[in-house]
């Protein structure tokens, strides 16, 4: 499916109820008059995400959110789309967004604590962090950026827990081994330090961050 496939349904849902205007363009109509405004904008969003067209999509989610702003998943994507952009300010407004309207959002909560790092606001991170896994205790990614927080934040035994359940759930996550070496470099445990990284090459060869850290 090509993302003109949307853009077309879209189109066509609008043209069956005579709502193009002269540019073309899909005209914004209330919600309870249909909902498939809102499904239209948002698959167009989605998939824009998956093709890496990250202002587009946000576009596509502020239709969504004029339709109706209660919409978390809209407000979710576009936070996806602005941290792909490296907007992590942006990105946090968003995702906060989505979870003011939805409290159980784990994905939100972990997007959140991952800007969170990006920002260098380890502490804060961990709060959102520790709420995604309250939620979701089986993701090995909320599980893995809460151990750098915890490494930044000079806490390697608490980072060394986290990446081992990073990697119990993805026994293949390579940077998972790489800061877990890492932390037990930092505990000084020069051996386990040693068999992380070499796992870590073992499965990425060509990584290297890995090598630096070995080094």
């Amino acid at each position: 499916l090509s993302i003109n496939y949307f853009e077309d349904s879209a189109d066509n849902l609008l043209a069956s109820n005579g709502d193009n205007n002269s540019n073309g363009d899909l005209m914004l109509v209330s919600d309870n008059r249909n909902p498939e405004y809102k499904l239209a904008y948002y698959s167009k969003g989605n998939y824009q995400l998956s093709l890496g067209e990250d202002k587009q999509a946000i576009e596509s989610f502020d239709k969504v959110l004029e339709l109706d702003d209660e919409y978390e998943q809209a407000y979710y994507g576009k936070g996806l789309a602005h941290a792909n952009l490296g907007n992590d300010r942006e990105a946090v407004k968003a995702f906060k967004q989505a979870i003011n309207i939805e409290p159980k959002y784990a994905d939100a909560y972990y997007h959140l604590g991952k800007a969170y790092v990006g920002q260098g606001e380890f502490a804060t991170a961990l709060k959102q962090l520790n709420e995604a896994i309250k939620i979701d205790n089986r993701n090995a990614e909320s599980f893995y950026y809460r151990g750098l927080a915890y490494s930044e934040l000079q806490e390697p035994k608490a980072a060394i827990e986290d990446f081992d359940k990073a990697i119990e759930f993805n026994p293949q996550y390579v940077e998972a081994y790489n800061k877990r070496g890492a932390a037990h470099y930092s505990n000084n445990d020069y051996p386990a330090a040693k068999v992380d990284f070499h796992i870590a090459i073992a499965i990425d060869a060509k990584n290297p961050s890995i090598f630096h850290n070995r080094a």
